[in-house]
């Protein structure tokens, strides 16, 4: 990949990212989570700790129904667990 892909891939990995963090933002279920999002390119990781199994499944869902989203890796974990 040309100089020029690398960085449409990187604008649109970036913009993933605010997409998915934008919409986290907005989501009473995951207040006072600690969600960090990665986005290589399309495919999305998801890291740190949600406070329950329904916050955890929630964020996977949100950052799933976001346009340019192909993948969610989950390694989300539960606060107390």
């Amino acid at each position: 990949m040309g100089r020029e892909g690398g960085v449409q891939q990187a604008h649109w990995s970036r913009r993933i990212t605010t997409k998915v963090k934008t919409k986290f933002f907005h989501e009473t279920l995951l207040k006072g989570s600690d969600i960090h999002v990665a986005t290589n390119d399309r495919p999305v990781t998801l890291t740190g700790a949600v406070a329950s199994s329904a916050a955890k499944t929630r964020a996977a869902t949100i950052a799933r129904g976001t346009e340019g989203v192909t993948r969610v890796v989950n390694q989300l974990v539960v606060k107390g667990k």
